[in-house]
């Protein structure tokens, strides 16, 4: 799963990044609490170099569909994040559907 958080170099600044993550049917509100625990560590002085962290999820049909927007300092922090005891728990519980999909995306004025 680390592949899909490889940001690529044309990216210069901040990296961000919208993870789109779907539970298994009737999961999503385990896998919301496991999200939530994520957002709490990112928000934390624990990963400073991550500058934002919002979490989404789907309502009515689409209650088991989560997004993540993401905005961090560089791959350093993206792999620090990633390497978390929570994000672990994530990347290994029974209760995703299948891989998260990952866009990068640069921020331009």
């Amino acid at each position: 799963m680390a592949d899909a958080f490889q940001a690529p170099k044309e990216i210069k600044g901040r990296i961000i990044l919208l993870a789109g993550i779907e539970a298994k049917p009737g999961k999503g509100d385990e896998l919301a609490k496991i999200i939530a625990e994520i957002r709490k560590l990112a928000e934390s002085s624990s990963e400073p170099e991550t500058h934002t962290y919002r979490t989404i999820r789907g309502a009515g049909k689409d209650a088991d569909k989560f997004r993540v927007f993401e905005e961090y300092s560089n791959q350093d922090a993206i792999a620090h994040h990633i390497s978390s005891e929570q994000f672990g728990r994530l990347a290994k519980s029974d209760l995703l559907a299948g891989p998260p999909s990952i866009e990068f995306f640069e921020e331009f004025k």
